[in-house]
């Protein structure tokens, strides 16, 4: 059976943030942080492994601090997760600690 989605009250928003948290808890059912986030952090590890030749421990450093960074932007925009932003920050830790323990 389809289910149908009441696409009605995305009109009524004032700004892009409240357009987003729309999505997210209409259409998304709290996802869309979360997707957003590990999207973007992929791209930009790919990005950096291409740029730092093939050195995936920089890569990692990289883009998890830049995924960390936006994991604060989405959280105060009450996208995501606490648990999410935490987890991000010590994944960002050990990746920096480990790169830092190579060089």
């Amino acid at each position: 059976m389809v289910k149908t989605y009441n696409l009605t009250s995305l009109g009524n928003t004032t700004d892009i943030v409240g357009f987003y948290q729309n999505i997210d808890s209409s259409l998304m059912f709290g996802g869309l942080g979360m997707l957003i986030l590990f999207s973007i952090t992929i791209i930009l590890f790919l990005g950096f492994l291409r740029k730092t030749n093939d050195d995936a421990s920089k890569s990692a450093a990289g883009a998890l601090f830049v995924g960390w960074t936006l994991s604060l932007l989405l959280l105060n925009m009450g996208m995501l997760n606490e648990v999410v932003m935490y987890a991000y920050f010590v994944l960002t830790c050990i990746s920096a600690a480990t790169m830092l323990s190579r060089d």
